[in-house]
């Protein structure tokens, strides 16, 4: 087995340092994930981070429906990553909010 794990701190650490260095303009542009934007990717990056957190303080979240085909799974996934998405703008409102 290859020792990969020693790179993902790196590799988050670069990650924060690119994002810091976006301006306004450069959070909306366009991804080759055609209906997402820098900013749409970034709320997926983040929801991934907060779910592993939550399976480490033992909470994976609510059950999903019966999953029996690779396009079940596919939907699920991609309504797990829409739900972030659209919840981005409501942290942003909390934290302006305080």
């Amino acid at each position: 087995m290859i020792a990969t794990l020693h790179l993902f701190e790196l590799l988050e650490h670069k990650l924060i340092s690119l994002l810091k260095s976006l301006d306004a303009t450069d959070w909306n542009k366009p991804t080759v994930a055609k209906l997402w934007t820098v900013k749409d990717v970034a709320a997926h990056l983040l929801d991934t981070r907060v779910r592993t957190i939550a399976l480490f303080k033992n909470y994976a979240g609510d059950s999903p429906e019966a999953i029996h085909s690779f396009q079940a799974l596919v939907n699920y996934l991609n309504r797990l990553n829409a739900d972030w998405v659209k919840a981005i703008p409501l942290l942003k409102m909390v934290a302006v909010m305080g």
